[in-house]
């Protein structure tokens, strides 16, 4: 038997996890393998509301028309254990380096997982070049901030090589703000910038073409791409250079996409866990 639940002498036999009870949300499968699987991870079945939430949220993607372009992506939120949220909702299951429990929080206005500025990270085990030159986006939902040291990158493959994808704030003890999706980084906010929550994220689309996020609507910029590194993306730091101690609630990477959407869906998602999870 694979992750049922024990009945009790003398009493009815309950689902099994992973099956529907009697909630009115539609069936969709990629949702209901994957909630099977965080359900084994935490040893029991989720909230019926978590539930929904999270096959809604499937379905939403479906509908924008963004789903495909998720080839990585953890929920950080929702789930009862950090084994559970660590179940990718797409592709490989990342590498942790050093969270433990108590870095994560399932609930409320600021769920997630809380790095710690000095050894914390997630390595996605999806390469930089895993997607195309002109066809990739990374992108993380910050649900809390603290600036710690003299470089925070949200998420990144290399350290100012130009050929890699990567945000970071408050870099060199200035609050300035870098990008850089497979270009030359760019500066992209003044001294005092500093961190918001939101979703930060870059996007290309094309050659010259490509957009970012750093907790507002997304921006514009015109760079030509070059050709991506081989490194693996890795959440809260840099590759292993560079840690931050921001609080992520969700976390992907893929194809090109449009951010403010997938923003849209994450906020949408956080709200109705939230809201079951009182």
């Amino acid at each position: 038997m694979n992750g049922g639940i024990r009945p009790q002498a003398g009493g009815p036999i309950p689902m099994p996890y992973g099956l529907p009870t009697g909630s009115s949300t539609p069936f969709d499968a990629d949702a209901a393998v994957y909630l099977r699987r965080v359900e084994d991870a935490d040893g029991q079945a989720l909230e019926q509301g978590v539930r929904d939430a999270i096959t809604n949220f499937v379905f939403g993607c479906k509908s924008d028309g963004i789903w495909s372009a998720i080839r990585f992506s953890c929920i950080l939120m929702g789930a009862r254990t950090l084994s559970g949220a660590l179940i990718p909702l797409v592709g490989a299951a990342p590498t942790n380096s050093n969270f433990v429990s108590g870095d994560y929080t399932r609930r409320g206005a600021n769920p997630g997982l809380r790095g710690n500025g000095t050894n914390k990270q997630l390595n996605s085990n999806r390469a930089n070049n895993a997607d195309g030159r002109d066809d990739c986006h990374v992108f993380a939902y910050m649900t809390g901030n603290n600036y710690i040291g003299s470089n925070s990158p949200v998420f990144g493959s290399a350290w100012f090589s130009g050929t890699d994808r990567f945000i970071s704030w408050a870099m060199q003890s200035s609050n300035l703000v870098y990008v850089s999706a497979n270009n030359a980084p760019q500066n992209i906010a003044g001294s005092g910038a500093g961190a918001t929550n939101g979703g930060w994220g870059v996007a290309r689309s094309g050659s010259s073409a490509w957009s970012y996020r750093t907790g507002s609507p997304a921006s514009s910029r015109t760079e030509a791409s070059v050709a991506p590194s081989s490194g693996n993306i890795f959440f809260f730091s840099l590759n292993s250079n560079f840690y931050n101690s921001h609080r992520l609630s969700f976390i992907s990477i893929g194809s090109a996409l449009d951010l403010d959407t997938l923003n849209a869906r994450v906020e949408s998602l956080q709200a109705a866990i939230s809201g079951a999870l009182p």
